[in-house]
């Protein structure tokens, strides 16, 4: 396999657009790779009729964690603008992270504005899996945001274990 589509894959992999349209974005950026994942992105975006934050059709994801036997369960949705990023790799795991997050920490809400007396909210706790606490959730979020160029934030989460009431949290926050 050649360098060009070795590059190709890569940019594919990133962003799981057409084989076509990876090729035409990196001839088009140099083969820079960066500048094409971001030309991807910026183009899937532009279909979408320059619809903003205002939209009322939304994509995200449901991720699902299972910890300790089964004993504790998160459920938590994150939401983005495109199917394109909600599909990328980058935000599953950070889907992924912020649900084993919730069942680690057991935050008590997800919103500065909604924590009273005691309680911690999510997006500020410091993330522990993938940062080892030198990140917040919230800044991991406002990094992938910033990364694709669309609002991605997290919508609600809801945390069992068993034995304790549920602890559910929903943002007040219209739907992207």
């Amino acid at each position: 396999m050649n360098d060009r589509t070795a590059v190709i894959a890569e940019v594919r992999r990133r962003t799981l657009a057409p084989i076509w349209g990876c090729k035409k974005a990196l001839e088009a950026s140099g083969w820079d790779v960066e500048q094409a994942c971001r030309s991807i992105a910026k183009t899937l975006h532009d279909s979408r009729g320059g619809r903003n934050g205002n939209s009322h059709d939304s994509h995200g994801m449901v991720g699902l964690y299972s910890h300790a036997f089964g004993r504790i369960g998160v459920l938590v949705e994150v939401a983005c603008e495109s199917g394109f990023v909600s599909r990328s790799l980058d935000f599953v795991k950070l889907v992924n992270a912020v649900a084993a997050h919730v069942a680690w920490a057991n935050p008590q809400s997800l919103e500065r504005g909604a924590a009273g007396l005691g309680e911690v909210c999510l997006l500020d706790q410091p993330e522990m899996k993938e940062t080892q606490g030198q990140r917040t959730i919230g800044e991991l979020v406002a990094e992938l945001s910033h990364k694709t160029g669309e609002e991605i934030r997290i919508v609600s989460f809801a945390r069992f274990e068993v034995g304790r009431p549920p602890s559910c949290c929903r943002a007040n926050v219209p739907a992207l």
